[in-house]
């Protein structure tokens, strides 16, 4: 099996999860709205959206480009398996 990738969670991140956990909202809340606005700020739009998961934030992109059934998409042989399951849920 070819690992696709792992997760590196440094000492700062861990502080961040923690003090998330203690406001008692995981996916939403003051930190997920701090954060969307500071990512819409960064890459300049007027607003932005976090998702709970990259497959979720990778099927609103082909909904928002308004992809369908029988649209061709063109995708690498090895992909992340979250972008094949967005593909199979449009």
């Amino acid at each position: 099996m070819i690992e696709h990738s792992k997760p590196t969670i440094g000492k700062e991140e861990q502080k961040s999860i923690v003090d998330v956990i203690k406001t008692n909202y995981l996916a939403e809340g003051k930190t997920v709205k701090e954060f969307e606005k500071e990512l819409s700020n960064y890459i300049g739009t007027s607003g932005g959206i976090a998702t709970s998961t990259g497959t979720l934030a990778l099927h609103l992109a082909l909904m928002s480009l308004d992809v369908k059934e029988n649209d061709e998409i063109i995708a690498p042989s090895y992909v992340c398996r979250s972008l094949l399951n967005a593909i199979i849920l449009r």
